[in-house]
Order: structure tokens, then sequence, then C-alpha cells
């Protein structure tokens, strides 16, 4: 029974530092995002995809600039962005707008995530 019971504490012990979080100014990554002044080098690209894919690139930043702000950002999505960076420098128009879209959906499911829980609390 004993044995039982101290995995079971490992195993939460394990669980909950897992979920710990990196300290709330800094946002959940520690490291900034760029901002959008800093333009991505697209190469072999119409000017008309350029465009599509700064845009939804500046939409992305802000909306995980949002959700890092408050603390909630999910672990994949900065990781998304940066490959959708690379993959338009390679010339990978189709690949980068569907990483930047669910990196976008990402921060804005983080968002949501925040909004519901953070009144959240025992109940009466």
């Amino acid at each position: 029974m004993n044995t039982v019971r101290i995995l079971f504490l490992a195993a939460f012990a394990f669980l909950m530092f897992a979920c710990a979080t990196a300290d709330g100014d800094k946002g959940t990554t520690g490291t900034p995002i760029s901002t959008s002044e800093e333009k991505t080098a697209v190469v072999n690209l119409s000017e008309e995809q350029k465009a599509t894919f700064q845009s939804a690139l500046e939409n992305a930043k802000a909306a995980y600039a949002k959700v890092d702000k408050v603390g909630y950002a999910w672990r994949d999505t900065k990781e998304m962005i940066d490959k959708a960076e690379e993959a338009v420098k390679a010339g990978d128009f189709d690949k980068a707008m569907k990483l930047i879209a669910k990196a976008n959906k990402q921060a804005e499911g983080a968002y949501a995530q925040f909004e519901r829980e953070k009144n959240a609390g025992p109940r009466e």
C-alpha cells in the first residue's frame, strides 16, 4: 500500500512540476517575440503572397504576444511561428500559411482558455 502511495505522490509531483509556468511578467517562454517591424525576408514569392504572409504573421504574433502576456501561451505556438517564417524564407508559401494559421488558431484558443479560467476557483 505504501508503494502505491509513493508512486502516486511521485507521479503527482511530476505532473505539477511539468505544468508549472515561468514568471508571468516575462510570459511563459521568457523570450520576447519579434515585433511586426522586423519584416521576414521572403524568396521566390509574388508580392501578393508576401503581403498575405506578412499580414498573417503580424496577426499571429500579436495574438501570441497577447496570450503570452497573461501567461497562457501554449507550448508549440511560438515554434509554429518560427517554422512558418523559415518555410516562407525557403519559398514554401503553402506550408508557411498552414503553420501561421495553426499558430494563430492556437493563440486564440489559449486566450479563450485564459478567459474561461481566469476567475476559476473552488465551488461553494
